[in-house]
């Protein structure tokens, strides 16, 4: 743990065995008698909770604090259940009901399937891609509770002497948010802005609002900000913002480039383009490791092919019960 400006307080949470390897909670202090906010959580884990819970002693005092979550994904909202006591609050983005539905379609084994199975892929990848039992988390029952607080576009959120401000940030997925405090120019970032690896934009669904095309739009409202330092989710701050989401940009179009050479050989299933692109896997890692890294890498193709389907430049066609792609 580290304070990285006055009264915020980086905590590194490890996330056992994943190549993350860490979450960057922020616990920002409150003035006095004022509660602390705390941004992110990590996994639904003992070890999550046992490293949280001894930076959150360390910096002590206080009087209390309520939870802001930049989205949803398990590394960052894991670990709600074990803090959501009856007086705390959970500030978030805008609720993404549709995903969260998605999220438990794919965890059951019986169904909400059927669209990665059209995509080519075989029984033992869809197992591997489930989400494991422990990290599952009842969004219907902890919604039911009314602790949830939305934090829209523009709406600030004062705590010890800062001022910040949420910024919508759909794209790594929905209900993302960034907060930008313009005095002290900071930006806690999530998972939108990360330095030396790229977010990852999935998309498990192909319909006409991509999520890459989400994500390349929330990248130009954070160019557009003047950002001293860059707090993400996961490794070390940034200290130029621009410069990142720039090569985030460039990264993409790369992708988006590769993918229309690998269609411009004829329709193919999603799982198919996947297997043609390069990706940074080691490839010395387990067999299981690797199927779920398949796993993610197909919704990361089908999200830039979705792109490219909303921008007119491919096509989806059905054929014997699969999905091709290809471009007109």
């Amino acid at each position: 743990m580290e304070e990285i400006a006055p009264g915020i307080f980086m905590i590194h949470v490890p996330l056992p065995h994943n190549p993350l390897r860490e979450l960057n909670a922020y616990l920002l202090r409150g003035k006095p008698g004022e509660k602390d906010l705390l941004v992110d959580l990590g996994f639904n884990l003992d070890e999550c909770e046992d490293a949280l819970r001894a930076a959150l002693a360390e910096v002590g005092g206080g009087a209390g604090f309520d939870i802001v979550l930049t989205h949803l994904h398990i590394d960052h909202a894991g670990l709600l259940p074990r803090f959501l006591t009856r007086d705390r609050l959970v500030y978030s983005g805008a609720i993404p009901g549709p995903m969260l539905r998605l999220w438990e379609e794919m965890s059951d084994p019986e169904s909400g399937l059927q669209f990665l199975t059209k995509n080519g892929v075989p029984p033992e990848m869809l197992k591997a891609g489930r989400v494991p039992r422990e990290f599952r988390t009842d969004w219907k029952e902890i919604l039911a509770r009314g602790q949830f607080r939305e934090l829209r576009e523009g709406r600030l959120l004062a705590c010890g002497g800062y001022e910040w401000r949420c910024l919508e940030t759909d794209g790594h997925c929905d209900g993302h948010i960034c907060l930008y405090e313009p005095n002290a120019r900071l930006l806690i970032a999530g998972d939108h802005v990360l330095g030396h690896i790229s977010p990852q934009i999935s998309c498990y669904e192909v319909g006409s609002a991509s999520s890459l095309n989400k994500y390349l739009h929330s990248l130009d409202k954070v160019a557009a900000l003047e950002v001293r330092l860059v707090l993400p989710g996961h490794r070390e701050p940034l200290t130029d913002c621009r410069a990142r989401v720039a090569e985030l940009q460039t990264h993409h179009m790369k992708r988006l480039e590769e993918i229309r050479r690998i269609l411009s050989r004829g329709p193919q299933t999603g799982l198919a383009v996947t297997e043609q692109m390069t990706w940074a896997i080691n490839p010395d890692s387990d067999r299981a490791f690797l199927m779920q890294q398949r796993f993610f890498a197909l919704g990361e193709t089908l999200a830039h092919i979705n792109y490219l389907i909303e921008t007119g430049t491919a096509e989806m066609t059905e054929k014997g019960g699969l999905l091709y792609y290809g471009l007109k």
